[in-house]
């Protein structure tokens, strides 16, 4: 009926929670890319002065930037200033270690001008990060506690993302889709085939349910992460929302259409028309021996019978609504794959 199906519902609290969970829990949108090295110092050709020689560890992630502080001593034991004090650096943090949240306290000596001991460096926000601060959370407006706008162009926008790791991407692909089925009238899910066919196609590569933080152990899922890039470059960029909204007005149109007599069933139950042939059309067939309506072209008929068809014709439906969306003709699919929807999704 009218109304039953929409692209966006008036009150969202439920997926605004859900999608707010997803991001804090632990806080994605927070997430720093560190380069551990170990630092040594190396004499120069003036006493007293050091450089420092930094050997690559490892790359790490750590929730929020980490904290430093330096303490040197400035006065000796008798209270005199030192000319020239050691000082020790300090690092502290909260990083992804082993699949899991550690503290870690990281500790340079610096004297000299040189360095010794462990340290991170090159902290910045990751690109993981930038994208769902800047595109996911903006979406979800903290005012109404609500979801600003449909979860299929959020969707849309990212499965187009190809700064993020494919591991998050498919794992914020697979949470949407299934917060989008448990209320799948309100959010249009059946109105868009490419959503479905892709969620299927996720879900047949993925066997096991992805981690909100598995695409921050790149060695563990090396094979994942190339396997998922692989998924992402074949699909490219998507129209879910254009293809549901085009659908929706489809069925719209299809509600004011009347059924009117086409022709008949012959005594060799072959289909005789008035007009032309339309692509579809409907009959009376005979199952178990009861009678059904059946469409025409995949059911035997049953003789004598009348056949009925759209009117204007379902074609000339779809081409209208082409036109109007100023999308090219059958990119949608055309009536033997549009019709019927299936809303068992």
């Amino acid at each position: 009926e009218a109304g039953e199906i929409t692209l966006e519902p008036e009150e969202s609290r439920k997926e605004y929670d859900h999608m707010m969970a997803l991001l804090s829990r632990p806080d994605l949108r927070n997430i720093w890319s560190y380069q551990l090295v170990e630092c040594s110092p190396q004499k120069s050709n003036q006493p007293g002065v050091y450089s420092t020689k930094k050997k690559p560890m490892m790359a790490l992630y750590a929730y929020g930037p980490v904290k430093e502080e330096e303490v040197a001593q400035k006065f000796d034991d008798q209270g005199q200033p030192i000319a020239n004090p050691v000082k020790t650096k300090l690092q502290v943090g909260e990083f992804h270690w082993n699949g899991k949240v550690e503290g870690r306290e990281f500790q340079t000596m610096i004297f000299g001008g040189g360095s010794k001991g462990l340290a991170v460096e090159e902290g910045e926000l990751t690109p993981e990060s930038t994208f769902l601060q800047q595109q996911i959370e903006r979406r979800l407006d903290p005012n109404t506690k609500s979801v600003a706008g449909p979860l299929m162009e959020m969707l849309e926008v990212l499965i187009a993302e190809q700064s993020i790791s494919p591991i998050l991407k498919a794992y914020l692909h697979r949470e949407i889709v299934e917060l989008m089925k448990q209320q799948p009238a309100s959010w249009g899910v059946a109105l868009s085939k490419q959503l479905l066919k892709d969620y299927d196609s996720l879900l047949s590569k993925v066997k096991i349910r992805i981690r909100p933080t598995d695409w921050m152990d790149k060695k563990a899922n090396e094979s994942l992460d190339k396997s998922l890039a692989q998924f992402y470059r074949e699909i490219g960029k998507r129209d879910y929302f254009p293809e549901a909204n085009f659908t929706l007005g489809v069925l719209q149109d299809l509600q004011k259409a009347e059924f009117s007599y086409i022709g008949h069933v012959d005594i060799q139950k072959k289909a005789r028309f008035k007009g032309v042939k339309p692509i579809l059309y409907w009959g009376i067939s005979q199952v178990d021996g009861a009678y059904k309506l059946a469409k025409g072209s995949s059911a035997s008929l049953v003789a004598y019978t009348p056949l009925v068809g759209t009117n204007p014709k379902i074609e000339e439906i779809l081409s209208q609504n082409y036109n109007d969306a100023k999308v090219a003709k059958g990119k949608f699919g055309g009536v033997e794959e549009f019709i019927p929807v299936d809303f068992s999704n």
